[in-house]
């Protein structure tokens, strides 16, 4: 009797410890740091999915394996394709299968359609969704407003970048914040490892600068809930183009425009053009959820949303800092740090999770908005490599995600900013 109840306790024991790592009962549950790994949608993103995720919780129609580039088809739960981001309707292995870095439309740019190819790369593809995933950096060969797009290679914006860093007068020196980052954490930790705001001390001085109080002025000008329509009156469409004059008015702001206009990236036409380029890829609204007029692409970056239960963008200092001394941000520890003082901060907003925001510490406005505007221009969609200096002036790489936003387009060519972030 006693041994048959010793082999008893075992067994249970056996299946609980292979229940803490088995997605078997757990599809698509919250997240649950109680377990090993997790088996909902966000689990590929932060790289947590338990081993058998796929096999037990995405059937051949909702996996992106071997369906990567391939048309829109509504009889699948989700898709595979270069546009399923802006319809929020990816497979949860999208990145992981379909995004690779390596070259997908390298020597055949202009081939015709490919029915054997997962994804093709024509001057068609983008009608019917199915463009590889670096057709727009290795064939796209003009920006739709008639401008002569040269294209340009690793080495400009490698020059451009650290020359754009290295204009950055405005930058907060280390005498102007001090951060306590406090304990690490992981991007779906639901603990609070860190009771100390991120930001101990910040130069008020610093704020009044002309471009952190423009962008200051922006962040209280939007409804943070995905889904209700923005309205814009025209005290807030002042304040955007106060934000823009002042950005063009920095050395970062000319440098990157006579870099873009030699490119046919600024609009083939003047300074004022520009601007208004400016305003309609960042400011002009789309729709993500509902149909509703409900976010930009600043909103997304600059100042954040929510996303049905999640934090969604996120990425400025100032915003973090801001809303951390309103008590409405809850810093819950950094996932990673990088030089030259990239961060990867894990806190909740609202009651909202963020899981990640990589974020770029102590840069001005003026540095944020043009590195974003550079590789959404060049590297639309994809990483984007830069250059930064480290604390002791040695050049570093570091790596930019963006997002485009080609549900609908604002009617000349010009895509929206959907995202851009530093990669941590």
């Amino acid at each position: 009797m006693l041994k048959l109840l010793v082999c008893s306790i075992l067994a249970i024991g056996l299946v609980h410890a292979q229940g803490l790592s088995s997605c078997v009962g757990r599809c698509d549950d919250y997240a649950d740091h109680s377990y090993t790994c997790q088996c909902n949608t966000y689990c590929d993103g932060y790289q947590d999915c338990c081993d058998d995720y796929t096999s037990v919780c995405l059937g051949a129609s909702d996996s992106c394996v071997g369906r990567c580039g391939e048309s829109p088809d509504t009889s699948k739960s989700c898709q595979c394709n270069t546009v399923c981001d802006n319809y929020n309707d990816c497979c949860a292995d999208y990145v992981s299968e379909c995004q690779a870095s390596t070259s997908l439309c390298a020597g055949r740019c202009g081939i015709g359609y490919d029915a054997t190819l997962p994804c093709q790369c024509n001057t068609q593809c983008p009608n019917y969704g199915n463009c590889c995933t670096d057709y727009s950096t290795e064939c796209d060969t003009s920006d739709g407003t008639g401008c002569s797009k040269p294209g340009v290679t690793q080495e400009e914006i490698y020059a451009i970048s650290l020359s754009l860093y290295d204009l950055d007068v405005n930058r907060a020196t280390a005498s102007d914040y001090i951060v306590d980052i406090q304990s690490p954490t992981s991007d779906s930790s639901l603990q609070d490892n860190s009771p100390y705001n991120f930001f101990t001390f910040v130069n008020e001085d610093l704020l009044n600068l002309p471009t952190y109080q423009a962008l200051i002025n922006l962040l209280d000008n939007y409804e943070m809930i995905q889904g209700k329509d923005e309205n814009v009156n025209q005290v807030e469409t002042d304040e955007i183009y106060t934000f823009l004059n002042a950005f063009m008015s920095t050395e970062i702001g000319k440098q990157l425009y006579t870099f873009l206009s030699s490119k046919g990236l600024a609009g083939c036409a003047d300074e004022a053009t520009f601007i208004e380029n400016l305003k309609k890829m960042w400011f002009d609204l789309y729709s993500r959820q509902n149909n509703a007029m409900d976010t930009s692409g600043f909103e997304h970056v600059f100042v954040g949303e929510i996303k049905t239960d999640i934090v969604s963008g996120f990425h400025n200092w100032v915003q973090f800092y801001l809303q951390e001394q309103a008590k409405n941000l809850n810093y819950f520890g950094y996932t990673g740090t990088e030089q030259p003082n990239l961060y990867g901060l894990h806190f909740e907003w609202y009651g909202y999770m963020k899981g990640l925001s990589g974020s770029s510490v102590g840069s001005s406005p003026e540095y944020d908005f043009a590195i974003f505007t550079l590789c959404h221009l060049t590297r639309p969609g994809s990483v984007c490599n830069v250059l930064l200096r480290s604390d002791d002036n040695v050049e570093v790489n570091r790596s930019i995600q963006t997002w485009t936003w080609t549900k609908t387009t604002p009617g000349d060519g010009l895509k929206y900013v959907a995202s851009a972030y530093f990669i941590l």
